[in-house]
């Protein structure tokens, strides 16, 4: 990475061609040299972006600042979902992971229809996820999105269009992201993988000046991105 661009952008190509190691080994190598990294995923490689960030935490001295979604326009190319994060070197006076475990203790984390929990796979049409949402946020002020895997991806595309989109009835946004590693059981197998909890509520969007000024320089160095 050059010492004057000091961000990391994951493209939907990279999901055929590099794995989530890969980007955690960028990631460490950029804050053994700044202190700080940011680190963009586009499109379809929001969930590999979310792999590498998990691994880069879970093994050296990276804490997450920041996590936001949001959506970039890239000249010809069109509109693709963004999820932005900045790591640094030192830990926050209180971690994500901690606002996250406070805010689980306000709310039904139930599927049931009483609850406030809604679980994303893969398969499952976003459409009718987003219907779920809404029907969900009538009746509450406060409800939680998590996917994992792959399905991480069809996560931020309901949080989206839940807070961005102009589908909700009463103003959305998200209240805040974690990351948090879940378990994927097939049979008797049981697999870690990375996974990503969204709070929406009912509200204003507050936006990051920071992650802000990130997506202007993403959308200038546009021309180096057309490779995807």
């Amino acid at each position: 990475m050059k010492k004057e661009q000091r961000f990391i952008v994951v493209k939907p190509d990279d999901v055929m061609t590099r794995g989530s190691t890969y980007f955690s080994q960028q990631i460490i190598s950029s804050i053994m040299n700044f202190g700080e990294v940011d680190v963009v995923g586009l499109g379809s490689a929001i969930f590999l972006a979310c792999s590498g960030v998990n691994i880069s935490t879970d093994i050296a001295r990276v804490y997450v600042h920041e996590i936001s979604l949001d959506y970039v326009d890239i000249p010809v190319l069109g509109r693709f979902e963004v999820i932005l994060f900045t790591l640094k070197n030192e830990p926050l006076e209180k971690p994500l992971r901690s606002l996250a475990d406070e805010i689980d203790k306000e709310l039904n984390l139930t599927m049931a229809p009483e609850g406030q929990l809604i679980v994303v796979s893969r398969r499952q049409s976003i459409e009718k996820m987003v219907a779920l949402c809404l029907w969900k946020m009538s009746r509450f002020d406060q409800i939680k999105v998590i996917g994992g895997g792959t399905a991480i991806n069809n996560a931020a595309k309901i949080a989206l269009t839940l807070s961005k989109g102009g589908i909700s009835k009463a103003p959305t946004y998200m209240k805040l992201i974690s990351l948090d590693t879940l378990t994927r059981t097939r049979g008797t197998v049981e697999k870690p993988i990375s996974g990503i909890e969204i709070y929406l509520e009912k509200g204003k969007e507050k936006v990051s000046k920071r992650h802000k000024g990130l997506l202007d320089q993403i959308k200038k160095a546009s021309s180096q991105l057309r490779s995807f």
